[in-house]
């Protein structure tokens, strides 16, 4: 007998009413025909029902691949599926489940196919149960599992794992099984599917010598009698002679037994009278061997004749297996040559970014150099020729005194802006000990009107920055201190630096009168020299309040 295993004809009804709605007045003839057929494969009441309904649908699967129906085709193709499985044709209902999967996974909308998923997987577990192939069955319910959606399914597919193990006698992963449907029971629950899963859980305590496994099963016959399920009835009676027997209580296990071949016989099932005879000789000996024996020989050859009617209808699994393989291996091959395309897109998107970022950087550091070339030229001609040609009138005016001291002391104001002038745009040292030429720059604008304190100057890598950096560096802290001399007027100025991490934060302030930050002047020229390296310099500053300025390199 098969185990009593919850479908999914709930979902094939939806399926079934959407499609309806598609259809029009002038074909109400074959919605007609599709629920006729449905009821015959899902509630047969002979053999010929499931053999008319899988003729049925085989010819409506034709019909929907002609048409790209591809939901009518799923649908028609999982009642044939059914249909094979319920005449015994295992291999049939495999490969129909197989054209089902190829399709959805053809199909540019797949992902509204997935809900079909669930029962073509769970229909496949229960094939590759009845071909005694258990570990693709618990295979096949894990997909399932996978894509299922609502508590409903996801029960279903738990109950039939458990009869897989309950199958094969393993009663403790069955009790896992069972147990993990049962802490799922809600009391939105049909009372059919509560039943199935307390009489589950029940036979397996029993099995495994458990005190409340008989509790269990008796809560799950009161609600089978309270809701006139005979199927589940059957079940109930079927598993109480069972537990009564393996306690070698044979009075109750026949009564049980008797009321299980009652329930058979009302619902007319050749394949659960079969079972109960089945039982009823283990607990009563051989008297009833030959009826049982002739009703196996009657069973065999109606099978035959099933599967005789249904050789036509036969497809060849091997190949339909190999076409969906190549047909995934395709699919698989396609994502990864479009994976790779993606990979090489970001990565020249990438490759572009950095040489923009490279390119642009080595043009502001030719500037940069350029830059620091001009004012370098500039101040040696300054020195050069108009600080030294002032020079020499000067030495010749103090040898002439007559011509005035007024004059002499103009021609030394010049002479001492012109230094001035050379100075600040002079070449740098940086390749000597960085840290000593800041010294240098300070010592040139501390005397005994200011003083100028460093901190921390020693404890930078000035070794890993580069030149370019050193300069605007360098040139920036004389701005700030030219500012000083000539607008702020201070006393006391105080230089810090600190490293965190690969940023260098120089620290200035002074007490000077402060400054305007509307009338920035060199200022500016401070603010365009930092930004053209990437870093950053802000200004804090009240008129007679002191300056302030923070520099991150």
């Amino acid at each position: 007998m098969k185990e009593p295993i919850l479908s999914f004809p709930f979902l094939f009804n939806i399926i079934l009413v959407i499609g309806l709605g598609f259809y029009s007045v002038g074909i109400a003839q074959e919605v007609d025909n599709s629920a006729l057929y449905y009821q015959k494969i899902i509630k047969p009441k002979n053999g010929n029902d499931l053999v008319d309904g899988l003729q049925y649908f085989t010819e409506s699967t034709e019909i929907k691949l002609a048409k790209n129906d591809t939901l009518g085709a799923i649908y028609a193709l999982r009642m044939m599926s059914i249909a094979n499985f319920e005449l015994g044709s295992y291999y049939d209902a495999e490969n129909n489940c197989a054209r089902v999967l190829t399709l959805i996974d053809n199909n540019s909308k797949q992902d509204n196919l997935f809900e079909n998923k669930v029962g073509i997987y769970n229909q496949l577990g229960r094939i590759y149960s009845e071909l005694f192939n258990y570990d693709r069955a618990i295979e096949a319910y894990n997909s399932s599992l996978e894509f299922a959606s609502n508590i409903g399914d996801s029960l279903t597919i738990i109950n039939n794992k458990g009869n897989i193990y309950k199958r094969q006698g393993d009663y403790l992963n069955a009790k896992k099984q069972y147990t993990l449907a049962f802490e799922k029971i809600n009391p939105a629950l049909p009372e059919n599917t509560k039943a199935l899963i307390l009489d589950n859980l029940g036979y397996v305590k029993t099995k495994l010598k458990e005190s409340d496994g008989m509790t269990l099963m008796e809560r799950a016959k009161d609600l089978r009698i309270k809701n006139s399920n005979l199927d589940g009835l059957y079940s109930s009676y079927k598993n109480f002679a069972i537990s009564y027997l393996d306690n070698n209580n044979l009075e109750m296990a026949k009564e049980y037994a008797v009321l299980a071949l009652e329930s058979a016989t009302k619902l007319n099932s050749p394949s659960y009278k079969k079972d109960a005879l089945s039982l009823l000789i283990d607990i009563n000996g051989d008297s009833l061997s030959q009826k049982f024996r002739s009703l196996s020989d009657s069973l065999a050859q109606e099978k035959q004749r099933e599967e005789n009617k249904n050789a036509a209808l036969k497809y060849d699994y091997q190949k339909q297996k190999q076409l969906a393989d190549a047909s995934a291996l395709q699919k698989e091959k396609e994502k990864r040559l479009k994976i790779i395309y993606q990979w090489a897109a970001i990565l020249l998107i990438l490759l572009g970014i950095f040489f923009y970022y490279m390119l642009r950087n080595r043009q502001r550091q030719k500037e940069q150099q350029q830059v620091y070339l001009t004012e370098t030229r500039i101040s040696k001609k300054v020195h050069d020729e108009v600080a030294n040609e002032v020079y020499g009138v000067m030495t010749r005016i103090e040898h002439d005194k007559a011509k005035g001291k007024e004059l002499l002391d103009s021609l030394e104001h010049i002479y001492h802006k012109t230094r001035d002038i050379s100075k600040e745009s002079n070449l740098i040292d940086y390749g000597h000990q960085f840290e000593e030429v800041i010294q240098d720059l300070v010592l040139t604008y501390q005397n005994e009107m200011v003083t100028i304190i460093t901190k921390n100057e020693q404890t930078i890598d000035w070794d890993k920055m580069n030149s370019s950096k050193k300069i605007v560096l360098y040139r920036v802290l004389q701005e700030l201190l030219t500012n000083m001399k000539k607008h702020s007027k201070a006393s006391l100025v105080a230089i810090s630096f600190q490293q965190k991490g690969n940023k260098i934060i120089v620290d200035y302030a002074d007490n000077g009168k402060g400054s305007d930050l509307h009338k920035k002047g060199g200022l500016h020229n401070a603010e365009n020299r930092i930004h053209s390296i990437g870093g950053k310099i802000k200004f804090e500053t009240e008129i007679d309040k002191g300056f302030k300025a923070q520099i991150q390199l």
